[in-house]
């Protein structure tokens, strides 16, 4: 999905903070793109064995 995803739209994520719990994860990110626009927002994943195997976006804004 994230291939897919910045195939699309290429940008620059930058991890501002982040926490793990268990198997979750919570990161705050700023995403740059190449048209200079700039979006922060939270990235929450679950992580098992190592890899993501769900992850959830429910908070973005642009800048």
């Amino acid at each position: 999905m994230l291939r897919r995803m910045f195939a699309e739209q290429p940008a620059r994520i930058e991890a501002l903070d982040g926490f793990a719990v268990g198997e979750w994860v919570a990161s705050h990110d700023r995403a740059t793109r190449r048209d200079g626009s700039v979006s922060e927002g939270l990235s929450l994943y679950r992580v098992r064995g190592g890899r993501i195997v769900e992850d959830w976006y429910p908070a973005r804004r642009a800048l």
